[in-house]
């Protein structure tokens, strides 16, 4: 591998917190806002770094970056998270080269999802990349980068078992009323937050209960309009929802505030009113902890979710050897890009200087033969210089780690060992 191709591997860096790092009551003071991943793109793009792209979901909050500059990647992150220098050093990664690749290439296919081969993590990583490329913080390393990891993750998809069965969070959350909640079908729900993951819950969760019965809010009425027509189901003013609070059975909270948007408070002067299920599924926690103290309260953060579905997780598990290998295939495949990328100048060069002495040749010889003959003397020259370049690329590009004397650099180039 080419010097210039391994620096420009080992620029190629991600830091970050998941949950198999830390627990959601240390996650959320990671958290990034919208607003902090508009101003690390900014400041990225400011202090000259050519890719930078934040993720922050409810299990990891993560950047990528290529960059000479790591240390200044690891500041940016400090300065948009709300955890204290204990919690960073303990809590925190980073990745480089190699390893930092690898990583992608898992979560984005599910293998490093808090349950194995969960997919919502690869529309979050394509949205975060969109809006890193709509800011010009895209270089072309990370473009095609990018590129194979989204085909390694497709063909994953279709050709394992790594995604099959429920088990994402939003089935989860379904999953875990259905085995703890009497008679789910007649339970009043709100759901509390039009996000990704509140819409998926409400798609599986529809399968069990009536449009009827549940209510959706969100700070944006329009969203949460658009929202009920599509499930056709209720919405209502934001305003609304402490009475909601109070009327519901079950509770789904999937907003994105960055601080408590139930509280006792909501439940106060209720009496003994009657068992209910809170599921924040929200990162920073959007539901009190203080719950948890109300013995008629069920409080479910997202950390509480276990896998439901031996089964699925079983077969899933033995997908992932399967899975590794064609993520090591797409590895080689960006490699071997890479390693052409960096000849392709040399190629160009190469193919330039050929040009330059058939052109001369051929001045030689204009007055001396038709037109005719000229055109056909061309056109075979360049057949022969694109024969020629077409053989050193090929050499290049399937033998670019060999160390083949010069000798056997010509003769194998050419392939004159085989005549």
């Amino acid at each position: 591998m080419e010097q210039q191709t391994r620096q420009s591997i080992q620029q190629f860096l991600v830091i970050g917190i998941s949950h198999q790092t830390c627990p959601v009551n240390i996650r959320e003071k990671f958290h990034l806002t919208e607003e902090s991943q508009k101003q690390l793109l900014l400041e990225g793009h400011n202090h000259g770094v050519s890719t930078i792209i934040p993720v922050s979901t409810c299990n990891r909050t993560e950047i990528y970056a290529h960059t000479v500059n790591s240390e200044l990647i690891t500041y940016l992150f400090r300065k948009h998270s709300r955890a204290s220098m204990e919690e960073f050093i303990s809590h925190c990664y980073i990745y480089k080269g190699h390893g930092a690749i690898k990583h992608l290439f898992k979560v984005a296919c599910g293998l490093d999802s808090q349950i194995l081969g969960e997919l919502e993590i690869s529309g979050q990583l394509k949205g975060a990349f969109q809006k890193a490329y709509e800011s010009e913080m895209v270089n072309t390393f990370t473009e095609r980068l990018i590129q194979y990891v989204n085909q390694s993750s497709k063909e994953i998809k279709t050709k394992t078992s790594l995604s099959s069965g429920a088990a994402s969070v939003s089935r989860s959350a379904v999953q875990y009323l259905r085995d703890s909640v009497e008679n789910l079908a007649a339970n009043r729900v709100l759901m509390l937050g039009a996000g990704e993951i509140g819409r998926n819950t409400c798609d599986n969760l529809l399968k069990y209960v009536s449009s009827e019965q549940v209510t959706v809010i969100n700070r944006t009425l329009q969203r949460a309009k658009t929202y009920a027509a599509t499930y056709q189901c209720h919405y209502d003013h934001y305003e609304s929802r402490h009475r909601y609070i109070k009327e519901s059975d079950v509770i789904i909270v999937a907003t994105g505030a960055n601080h408590s948007t139930i509280t006792p408070e909501d439940f106060k002067n209720i009496g003994n009113r009657k068992h209910t299920t809170v599921l924040d599924l929200s990162v920073p926690r959007n539901v009190s902890s203080s719950l948890t103290r109300y013995p008629n309260i069920d409080l479910v953060t997202i950390d509480k979710l276990q896998e439901q579905n031996e089964e699925v997780l079983k077969t899933r598990e033995e997908s992932v050897p399967k899975a590794m290998e064609i993520i090591e295939n797409y590895m080689d495949l960006f490699f071997n890009w890479l390693n052409t990328s960096t000849l392709s100048p040399v190629f160009s060069g190469f193919q330039y200087y050929l040009k330059s002495i058939k052109q001369k040749e051929m001045e030689k010889y204009k007055n001396k033969i038709t037109k005719n003959q000229m055109d056909h003397a061309e056109e075979i020259a360049d057949r022969i210089i694109n024969k020629i370049t077409g053989q050193c690329i090929s050499y290049l590009k399937n033998n670019n780690a060999s160390r083949h004397t010069p000798a056997e650099v010509i003769s194998y180039m050419f392939r004159l060992h085989q005549k």
